[in-house]
């Protein structure tokens, strides 16, 4: 399999110049990517598409918001945009029906890695990615337009590279070696087709079995350093809960001996208090235990009532 990504830049009116590259405009466009009745002839069994950025709201508010930046927009001598000015870039990213259906891990990697490199690569510009599984293949759409740069020809990497074919070629390229390099080679994908690089066939199918275990081999070390990943997660998390337990409990002790010690401290200040009430009134603990002196009858004088015995 090989990959296939491409970008256009669209108009609220397409071009009647024979030489443009679109003959649809920003409406068909989009309405094609909604799965509006009027613009999806080629599909037998619609789907509703599944929105990754951006939803239905978003999408079908695109065509209001550029309105208002060509209006905002003019040109150094005062003149707005002209209708069939190209104000939105859309493009496709595909993926081989048989190999999804044969690997759903391999198109789950192909479509995270497709929708991060988007991303990074746009920006802010990003507005919409959807995906539609209706089709011969499985496919992503997106959606770029700027509010500070109207003109959508500076978001296409052939024509912000020079006005010239030569340069509009080189700039294309160098959009499908960038992805090839970040994208397509991680999912197996050939940077281009056998017929365009004139390999025989069999050239061909051995190229592709390489590149499809190049890239089993690269998500069986990525599964194992996740895996380990998570463990290495598990064991902190077992840890800092360990750790946390432990403090816990040196709290809880800490406060029992604060409580203690106050405890302590207000037994010691009642006895003080008793102490003092005792000796205020000279019942001091030394004087209760002083022994008191017995009632002893003197000894017998051999006298009793003046008469002596």
């Amino acid at each position: 399999m090989f990959q296939f990504i491409r970008a256009e830049v669209y108009a609220r009116r397409a071009s009647t110049n024979e030489k443009s590259k679109s003959i649809y405009n920003i409406s068909d466009i989009l309405g094609e990517a909604l799965r509006d009745k009027n613009h999806i002839p080629h599909v037998d069994n619609p789907k509703e598409p599944r929105y990754i950025i951006g939803s239905e709201v978003d999408i079908r508010a695109i065509p209001i918001k550029l309105a208002e930046n060509a209006e905002r927009f003019k040109d150094p001598v005062g003149r707005k945009m002209r209708a069939d000015a190209a104000l939105l870039l859309a493009g496709v990213a595909s993926f081989p029906r048989e190999s999804a259906n044969n690997d759903p891990e391999l198109y789950k990697k192909w479509e995270a890695l497709t929708v991060d490199y988007l991303k990074n690569k746009y920006g802010a510009t990003l507005r919409a990615v959807l995906m539609h599984d209706d089709e011969e293949h499985p496919h992503l759409h997106f959606y770029v337009y700027s509010d500070i740069e109207v003109n959508a020809k500076m978001l296409h990497d052939g024509y912000k590279n020079g006005s010239s074919p030569a340069k509009y070629k080189a700039g294309c390229k160098a959009f499908q070696d960038d992805y090839f390099e970040k994208v397509a080679s991680h999912c197996g994908m050939a940077r281009t087709g056998p017929k365009r690089r004139r390999l025989s066939r069999a050239e061909w199918h051995s190229e592709q079995a390489q590149s499809m275990q190049i890239a089993l081999a690269e998500s069986a070390v990525l599964d194992a350093a996740s895996q380990k990943e998570k463990q290495a997660h598990s064991l902190l998390q077992t840890n800092e809960q360990h750790a946390a337990l432990l403090a816990k409990e040196k709290r809880a002790a800490r406060e029992a001996m604060q409580q203690a010690l106050a405890l302590q401290a207000e037994a010691r200040d009642k006895i003080a208090q008793s102490e003092a009430i005792l000796r205020q009134f000279g019942l001091s603990d030394a004087q209760e235990a002083q022994p008191q002196p017995s009632v002893v009858p003197e000894a017998s004088t051999g006298v009793l009532g003046g008469f002596a015995l």
